[in-house]
């Protein structure tokens, strides 16, 4: 459920803004494994005047810059998928909205999964198994345990990373 907020310092046409959120969602989808239809984008628009690189205002020059802030959760990527998904956002924003001034930041904020969610629950109270009434699945977590002590924890720890990948 990852939310991403992109701030630019020109604006830009209805077009390059889905074009920049449909690349934002893919990025998030396909390097960092989330889920597409629970991402959310956030475009929005400063004025050069107030944007400063190096004490300078970006008004007084031709550049572009930009910010992209992304929260996902806790402990789901791996620092190479992080370091790929921040080099993806640049070239992102070079390619639909640049050429973009080197000083423009990406940064992904890792939450932790108890202290946000959608829908009224956070993440964490999603990852928790419940039976219907919703109680806690005392029963799915006993067998998860004598799976874990039969010796398939390596098989089991790589699909449970899988499903928490895409959260």
């Amino acid at each position: 459920m990852p939310l991403i907020n992109i701030q630019l310092t020109h604006e830009i046409s209805p077009h390059q803004a889905s074009q920049l959120a449909a690349g934002a969602t893919k990025i998030m989808e396909s390097i960092l494994g989330k889920k597409p239809e629970l991402t959310a984008v956030n475009i929005s628009v400063l004025e050069p005047k107030h944007w400063f690189i190096g004490n300078n205002k970006l008004s007084d020059t031709s550049d572009f810059s930009a910010q992209v802030i992304a929260k996902i959760s806790e402990n789901t990527n791996t620092e190479e998928q992080k370091a790929q998904a921040i080099d993806a956002f640049h070239e992102l924003l070079d390619e639909h909205y640049g050429p973009i001034n080197e000083v423009s930041y990406v940064q992904l904020d890792e939450i932790p999964t108890t202290d946000w969610g959608y829908g009224g629950k956070t993440q964490e109270e999603r990852r928790i198994k419940r039976t219907s009434d919703g109680s806690v699945d005392t029963n799915y977590y006993l067998q998860k345990g004598k799976y874990l002590r039969s010796g398939l924890a390596w098989e089991y720890l790589a699909k449970l990373k899988s499903v928490f990948s895409r959260a």
